[in-house]
């Protein structure tokens, strides 16, 4: 057999030195095709130094590089030398979780075998690149390994990405990806909380301890939750910034759920599924909300909640007197709720358990109905309005929803401008079909939308600046078009190294 010409060096930097003991007698003769069209009959034998050696009739033996194999040889080899089978390897390369930054033009996902990619503007190096702000990658390129995609969306901010790995790492995307912390708990906005209950703080560069004893906390307000189940809160502004205040009627606090930004108030659960509110007053007790609460989303001066038997209310975050009086109004809007989206446009979606999709807010840009904007009546709506049935999933932005019905198709309302070129969509349009799930959004209004399908590949419409759509153009498109997503590399497959950067 004649000579196959080299990888190029790309290739090489990603599958040099390939191995593995592969045993011969578990393998089946089989046809092999090489990108140059030649064919052979054979047994594979071993891989070696990013080799393939096949036995072929007789004792002849035959050699050829790994990337000069067709896709689906390529496949097979990986199978034989990671011990999966073409199920499994199929399986992991499907795509479980997108984000889009719009801000800084690039797109990040995120495989079941936990592979995080990119493609788009490599700005301050997110996509594992020395920096090159005009730098455009139009395909998208592996950064890193083993990415825990269930904490995948914590830390998207503008252009400091942060991650977990399924060890409970946390990291920072750079060039290369950058460890910031061991066994941690939770983290964000330069704050990082240990699994043993330290709580540091990123300053000028340098990690300092801040507390002990923690169990949950939030950085930029400062509340926190020990070890015996307090809820407890540090102000600066009073001048006592090194004096924690225990939160009276906190006990049995668990999980803080949001601060508002709006009053700095603490929303937080308690160990029975309570729902309760503290005052940044912190003379003042927490106050219970509601019972056996199951979710919890916030739009300015409001705090909306599930139960877990499917009622939705909220109360208004802005009643300070009802801290001085211990009492808060709550307000019903909806039973049989199975799941909600808020936008950050004050307006709320929520699906009901016969797939009804409801919604109330602004309605700026039609995104709940029929829009006049010369009638203030269609554009404040203050109770529930019926958008659409057989819904499966919603997902909201900012003048604009977004929502996939029980048979994939994927739907639209309000200001489509940037993603079809449809401005003010009243009613519902249909984007695309066999959609599993929606992007999440860096900013709350979307200019490039990314979806996955069922069969877990990647699509994705609108604006394309910098290539953020990674079909490897950068054409904006008003009809989705599916993202160029390679295959995981074999030599990742074989040592899934935690940290490594490609």
């Amino acid at each position: 057999m004649r000579n196959i010409i080299s990888l190029t060096l790309v290739f090489s930097l990603l599958v040099a030195a390939l191995q593995a003991a592969i045993d011969p007698s578990t393998q089946q003769s089989r046809k092999w095709t090489a990108v140059t069209g030649q064919t052979m009959e054979g047994k594979l034998v071993n891989l070696q130094d990013d080799t393939v050696h096949l036995i072929l009739d007789g004792e002849k033996t035959a050699k050829i590089k790994f990337g000069q194999l067709s896709a689906d040889d390529q496949r097979y080899v990986k199978a034989a030398a990671t011990g999966q089978n073409l199920e499994q390897l199929a399986d992991g390369n499907k795509v479980v979780a997108v984000k889009h930054n719009a801000a800084g033009n690039y797109t990040l996902f995120v495989k079941k075998d936990g592979t995080l990619w990119g493609m788009g503007r490599n700005r301050n190096g997110v996509l594992g690149i020395p920096e090159n702000r005009q730098e455009k990658i139009l395909i998208p390129r592996l950064i890193t390994t083993n990415v825990d995609k269930d904490k995948f969306n914590s830390g998207f901010v503008r252009h400091d990405i942060t991650f977990f790995k399924r060890d409970n790492s946390y990291w920072k995307l750079g060039a290369p990806p950058e460890k910031i912390a061991d066994n941690v708990r939770a983290a964000g906005d330069g704050w990082t909380l240990t699994m043993n209950g330290e709580l540091w703080h990123e300053r000028s560069g340098k990690n300092e301890l801040y507390a002990r004893n923690l169990i949950d906390y939030v950085g930029r307000w400062h509340w926190g939750i020990t070890n015996d189940g307090i809820l407890v809160f540090k102000s600066d502004w009073k001048g006592d910034w090194n004096e924690w205040h225990n939160i009276k009627g906190s006990t049995g606090a668990a999980k803080i759920l949001t601060v508002k930004s709006y009053s700095n108030n603490c929303i937080f659960l308690k160990q029975d599924r309570s729902l309760w509110a503290a005052p940044t007053s912190y003379k003042n007790p927490a106050l219970p909300i509601a019972q056996d609460v199951a979710s919890v989303w916030s739009i300015t001066d409001r705090i909306y909640y599930l139960t877990n038997g499917g009622m939705l209310s909220y109360y208004n975050d802005d009643e300070y007197e009802a801290f001085e009086k211990g009492k808060v109004k709550n307000i019903h809007l909806a039973n049989n709720v199975i799941s909600c989206s808020i936008s950050g446009d004050d307006d709320i979606f929520f699906i009901t358990n016969d797939g009804t999709l409801w919604g109330m807010g602004r309605n700026n840009c039609g995104e709940l109905g029929k829009l006049n904007k010369d009638d203030d009546k269609s554009r404040n709506i203050n109770s529930p309005i019926r958008l659409a049935s057989d819904v499966a999933s919603v997902a909201g932005f900012d003048r604009s929803v977004f929502f996939i019905k029980r048979n994939g198709t994927l739907w639209a309302m309000g200001d489509l401008e940037s993603v079809i070129g449809q401005k003010d969509a009243d009613a519902p349009v249909q984007i695309a079909t066999d959609a599993a799930l929606i992007g999440r959004q860096s900013f709350l209004s979307v200019y490039t939308l990314h979806f996955i399908k069922k069969d877990g590949t990647l699509w994705g419409v609108g604006y394309n600046s910098g290539g953020k759509i990674g079909d490897g153009t950068t054409i904006h498109r008003k009809e989705p078009v599916q993202v160029k997503v390679p295959e995981t590399p074999l030599s990742v497959l074989q040592t899934d190294t935690a940290g490594a950067g490609y």
